[in-house]
């Protein structure tokens, strides 16, 4: 992963410190072992905030699959990735929406000319979003959600940048499983927990639908998102229909 941008009047990247990775993480250990005490929107900021500072980033954000939109904005460093987020909640398109799907790492060097990302890139283009990152976030060997990075500048993501978010989303993913725990009335708990217990069902739905429909996996992804929020259901119990061979509205 590469450090930030303000290096020198070339603009030249300067690979980040190992030493500081390593400290880093140490410190979110520690945060994550104080989880019993912590709110944990307030632990999800520091988690994402240090990422930001640590990587150079512009800014982090984290969704979660949920009941009732498919998939919604947990926790954002600021206001630009704040608007990321909602325009992928609200448009069912993006790298992060594709990462939770395909549960795999989506890059875009320059969301303002991505063709796959049209309709976001028009809507967040007012907050200088330009090359994203979406990284899965996973517990109980599925995807649940997704880190979302982004940088307000073109940036061609390479190996080093994936490793690194890659090794940060695992340090979310733990502090996540401790809040899970230690937390487990709380609204963020209670998310999560849906995720999890819906997942398997979602993910087999969106296959039938892909075989029945000739659909590719974010399509069908969209077609269950819209269906939750036309019929204003779950959108596990929506999955469980189109598994027991209903039709849903908009397929």
């Amino acid at each position: 992963m590469t450090a930030q941008d303000t290096t020198g009047d070339e603009g030249l990247l300067v690979p980040i410190d190992p030493t500081a990775l390593t400290t880093s993480i140490a410190r979110l250990e520690q945060a994550q072992a104080q989880a019993t005490d912590a709110d944990p929107a307030d632990l999800l900021h520091q988690v994402l905030e240090s990422a930001q500072s640590l990587f150079g980033l512009s800014g982090l954000g984290l969704m979660f699959i949920d009941e009732n939109e498919a998939l919604r904005y947990v926790a954002a460093t600021n206001t630009a990735v704040h608007a990321l987020e909602r325009a992928q909640e609200e448009l069912g398109e993006g790298p992060c929406v594709d990462s939770l799907v395909l549960d795999e790492v989506v890059s875009c060097e320059d969301l303002s000319v991505d063709d796959r990302y049209r309709a976001v890139g028009a809507v967040v283009a007012a907050h200088g979003i330009r090359a994203v990152l979406g990284v899965p976030v996973r517990l109980g060997g599925a995807a649940v959600g997704t880190l979302n990075v982004h940088r307000d500048r073109p940036h061609a993501w390479d190996d080093s940048d994936i490793t690194a978010m890659r090794a940060f989303a695992t340090m979310v993913e733990a502090v996540l499983r401790t809040l899970l725990v230690a937390q487990r009335h709380s609204r963020l708990a209670e998310q999560l927990t849906y995720a999890l217990e819906n997942r398997v069902v979602i993910e087999r739905s969106i296959g039938f639908l892909m075989a029945r429909h000739g659909f590719d996996a974010v399509a069908a992804f969209d077609v269950l998102r819209r269906a939750s929020r036309s019929t204003r259901r779950k959108v596990g119990e929506v999955a469980a229909d189109v598994l027991a061979g209903r039709e849903l509205p908009t397929a």
